[in-house]
């Protein structure tokens, strides 16, 4: 029986020795392309996307709901449906390990030889995380109940795109970046200078953090949205070569409110009034609070605006997450009412000219929207 390839759950992100499979795209023995979102995996800070390597037949390791350490396998890819379909007898070193107990990453080991965790209080499970003691101790139930997100079916919510094979200049540009310090991407800068009425609340109006929430970021994620289409190549991923443009737009915005961050899908905001848009977040954060965020509301994302404006921050670097070309940061304003907007992309897929453009577009067409709002 001949294996293609193996997918492992990756160290996306340093503090996570462990993620979640949030939805499973494929059934056992299905056929699938090179490039084909098989799963999506929730880590702490995002859900990302598990893409096949190569063409063949795939077999499943895992399943929906599934907590799986880093580095564990959660595919295999096989040449036919047959041996990816074919039941194989656990080797004996994995019937040995099963009959020792769970697998305990670092952090849990730590834990139980330090007396304080009790691995017998957790229940049969295949392994333990430093988490799972914590859970415990606040009472908090492993299983999930009634209310917990159904499954996505496969072919659902995951976006399509349009490959483009890069030119040959871009693909040296590409190996360049690669083969010497690492560095595929930039962070450009600009301002958006808010309209003097929005600097103050002397008239018993709104209050400016008000106003920022309901109509500043809201602008914001609407004409980005609108943008995105003009500028493709902010909408799109890096895959073998090829840049991969999303056939629609599919907006990401980041919250944490002290749960973990997670990315809400809110999908194409363009021409979406500001109130519609705040109305929006606000019902992604009231199910964020209440645990009922389902994997539909956390994947299929295009772009990603993580959105810092109430944090008295004034530049940062936004991280591209995992299947996008771009992210565009919002800052806090300052006393004037000059707010950074950053945009981390991508050298792989586009260059500082698209970004720049995009940036200056963007302030422009906020700034009109904001001149013409109510004082």
């Amino acid at each position: 029986m001949s294996v293609k390839a193996t997918l492992h759950l990756p160290a996306e992100f340093s503090n996570d020795d462990s993620a979640v499979v949030q939805a499973i795209y494929v059934a056992n023995g299905e056929a699938v392309s090179e490039g084909d979102t098989l799963m999506s995996i929730e880590f702490s800070k995002a859900a990302v996307d598990i893409d096949s390597p190569v063409d063949g037949f795939v077999r499943l390791l895992c399943g929906e709901g599934q907590e799986v350490l880093v580095g564990a396998p959660l595919a295999a890819i096989f040449n036919s449906p047959e041996e990816a379909l074919a039941q194989e007898e656990p080797s004996q070193a994995e019937q040995d390990a099963l009959a020792n107990g769970p697998f305990l990453s670092d952090a849990a080991r730590r834990i139980v030889e330090s007396d304080q965790g009790d691995l017998a209080g957790l229940g049969r499970r295949d392994f333990v995380r430093s988490n799972d003691f914590a859970q415990k101790t606040a009472q908090e139930s492993p299983v999930a109940d009634a209310t917990a997100p159904r499954a996505i079916p496969a072919g659902q919510n995951r976006p399509s795109t349009t490959p483009e094979p890069l030119t040959p200049a871009k693909r040296s540009e590409v190996a360049a970046l690669l083969g010497g310090q690492n560095q595929a991407i930039s962070t450009f800068r600009t301002i958006l200078r808010l309209p003097e009425h929005f600097l103050g609340d002397t008239t018993g109006g709104k209050s400016f953090f008000s106003r920022l929430s309901s109509l500043v970021v809201p602008a914001i994620l609407s004409n980005a949205c609108a943008l995105l289409k003009r500028h493709r190549l902010l909408n799109a991923r890096y895959a073998r070569d090829c840049v991969e443009i999303y056939d629609h737009v599919a907006l990401g915005y980041a919250i944490d409110l002290d749960q973990g961050l997670k990315v809400i899908n809110l999908g194409d905001l363009d021409c979406s009034p500001p109130a519609d848009v705040q109305r929006a977040i606000l019902g992604f954060m009231k199910k964020y609070m209440t645990g009922k965020l389902s994997p539909l509301d956390l994947t299929g994302t295009t772009f990603a605006v993580t959105d810092v404006s109430a944090l008295n921050v004034d530049h940062f670097t936004p991280l591209v997450a995992a299947g996008h070309s771009a992210i565009l940061g919002i800052c806090s304003p300052g006393p004037d009412g000059a707010m950074g907007l950053c945009l981390t992309f991508d050298h792989r897929v586009t260059e500082g000219k698209t970004a720049a453009a995009f940036l200056n577009d963007l302030q422009r067409a906020v700034r009109k929207e904001l001149d013409a709002a109510p004082a």
